[in-house]
């Protein structure tokens, strides 16, 4: 295909699209030699073959005019097929929207991992086929583009798959609820594309290929939700097929995977010999927890203006932890020393890692974390909840304020969890809970941030206990509501790992079926990807064009 090979292999200082338009001058000015010497040597026609020629040149006209038509309208592309998935065929149009919706996933988990600092080497503003993929190394070098036709042929045979084992059980229809959020889903798409002054169906066609229209976008939508409550139902049936025996089994078999410890840290960073003095120095001066915290704070140089606080900093990562949460955090070493069996509380050590000298003090050794219930209000540093900039202290002093307010409400009225549930509903910024009265149930160690964990599952916890915790996100006022001593953490993780498995093992069994044998026509698939990588390029424009304009 042409457009695979506008790659430029060679640094001369050129941009792609100035070496692409060279190239294309170059073989047109071939093309037009070579036809200026046929017409030389062709130039005593007979006035029959010229009449010929005319005819057939004024047919090929009139047949180019309908093709463009044709292609334009997207008739070609729906009644062209690209590949077969047992007897149902999906034209080059179903797999140009694949394709499309493909690269818009990537392209959004592009910019989710850009705002968490990483990239995952996939550029938006750049077209697939003019970017490599990163593969590991000994495997063969190809684009973004050839990626994105692999992930679009899997996305294509799964979705079909499921769609035709969903039907077949007969009882999936969408409800009146799902009918409206498509409709709502189609018209946000349509007032964008009146705020370009296009239509729905013109706005499609040029940000998702030739062929795709209300319509065909509609159905799609149908069968994904189709797809969707299939999937979650059929989830659900393997998680309950997992028998509180098979998840004993397992647990038993390895603890480690599923236990956690609460340990206490505190490092002194390098790696000489006057850090390891002052780490042992430390170690041997802890004999509980009160001189972990002193020796905390007197090791600790605070800088003008902050402060530290050594009951959350030597808590905030390792409570609660997993093993494969202190190996990545400290070091395999230190992992395997806090789940050792025979672990006691009040175990101390140092270890020594590529930066750091750390002491670890053992609050509560291996064991298995039941969940609990809570609720809370919380109140964010910032407008927007999910802005995760470091706040100022206007802002961190404005949302202790509302904090410390809200919690006289709570304390000066009945001081019930129903009570309480009231406030999280009114005041609660946390779009997650604040709709169930703040509500976190069945909460399992390991989901939330630090200091709002440590907080929750404090064995000294108590039904009614409340308090305000401060994390990155604002001020949390906290409701215990209870402890779920027989709803085990780890019972809900194996049966979802078992779920997850068996599902996976369900979806490769669908393949190896007759009903599903898949057949590509790779030069039609051709033409989808061109037709998709069109679009693309559209899409990157607009946005480089909205980019500039606004700037």
């Amino acid at each position: 295909m042409k457009r695979m090979n506008r790659m430029a292999n060679k640094d001369n200082g050129k941009s792609k699209a100035e070496i692409y338009r060279e190239e294309r001058k170059a073989r047109l000015a071939q093309a037009t030699k070579k036809n200026a010497r046929k017409a030389k040597k062709n130039g005593k026609v007979s006035k029959l073959l010229k009449t010929v020629t005319a005819v057939v040149l004024a047919v090929a006209i009139v047949g180019l005019i309908g093709w463009r038509f044709a292609d334009s309208s997207g008739f070609i592309q729906k009644n062209t097929t690209a590949m077969t998935i047992g007897d149902q065929k999906l034209s080059v149009r179903d797999f140009t929207y694949y394709y499309t919706l493909m690269y818009s996933y990537y392209a959004g988990q592009a910019k989710q991992a850009a705002q968490q600092g990483y990239n995952m080497g996939f550029d938006d503003t750049v077209p697939p086929d003019e970017q490599d993929y990163p593969t590991q190394e000994g495997e063969p070098q190809k684009t973004w583009a050839e990626e994105l036709r692999t992930q679009a042929l899997d996305r294509a045979q799964k979705y079909e798959m499921l769609y035709r084992e969903a039907m077949k059980t007969g009882k999936y229809k969408l409800t009146d609820e799902e009918k409206k959020t498509i409709d709502e889903q189609i018209e946000k798409i349509r007032t964008i594309a009146a705020g370009g002054s296009l239509s729905l169906n013109a706005y499609l066609k040029g940000n998702y290929g030739k062929g795709i229209n209300e319509k065909f976008l509609r159905s799609q939508l149908e069968k994904e939700t189709i797809v969707q409550q299939y999937y979650e139902d059929k989830y659900e049936e393997l998680k309950k097929a997992s028998t509180d025996k098979v998840i004993s089994d397992i647990y038993n078999k390895d603890k480690d995977s599923y236990d956690v410890v609460s340990l206490r840290s505190f490092s002194f960073t390098g790696k000489d010999d006057a850090t390891k003095k002052k780490a042992d120095a430390m170690l041997a001066g802890i004999t509980d927890e009160a001189s972990f915290l002193r020796l905390a704070e007197k090791n600790t140089t605070v800088a003008k203006g902050k402060t530290y606080n050594a009951d959350t900093e030597t808590s905030a990562d390792y409570f609660y932890k997993s093993k494969s949460a202190v190996e990545g955090g400290i070091s395999k070493e230190a992992a395997d020393w806090a789940f050792a069996d025979g672990r006691a509380a009040g175990d101390k050590k140092v270890f020594k890692t590529d930066t750091d000298y750390v002491v670890l003090w053992v609050k509560t050794p291996q064991f298995p974390s039941a969940t609990v219930d809570v609720r809370h209000v919380l109140l964010s540093f910032k407008a927007d909840p999910e802005d995760q900039s470091e706040a100022t202290a206007e802002e961190k002093a404005a949302a202790k304020k509302k904090a410390d307010e809200v919690y006289a409400l709570y304390n000066k009225g009945k001081k019930t969890e129903d009570a309480f549930a009231e406030l999280a509903e009114k005041h609660s910024t946390d779009t997650g809970s604040n709709t169930k009265g703040g509500l976190y149930d069945k909460m399992a160690t390991g989901q939330m941030v630090a200091p709002f964990e440590n907080w929750s599952f404090d064995s000294a916890r108590k039904p009614g206990d409340t308090g305000i915790v401060e994390t990155s996100y604002g001020y949390h006022i906290m409701y215990f509501v209870k402890k779920n001593p027989n709803e085990f953490a780890y019972k809900d993780a194996i049966s979802q790992k078992q779920a997850e498995d068996n599902y996976a093992k369900y979806e490769e069994s669908l393949p190896k079926l007759a009903e599903y044998k898949v057949v590509t026509n790779n030069a039609n698939i051709g033409k989808s990807m061109r037709n998709a990588l069109d679009a693309i390029d559209n899409q990157i424009k607009q946005a480089k064009y909205a980019s500039n304009y606004s700037s």
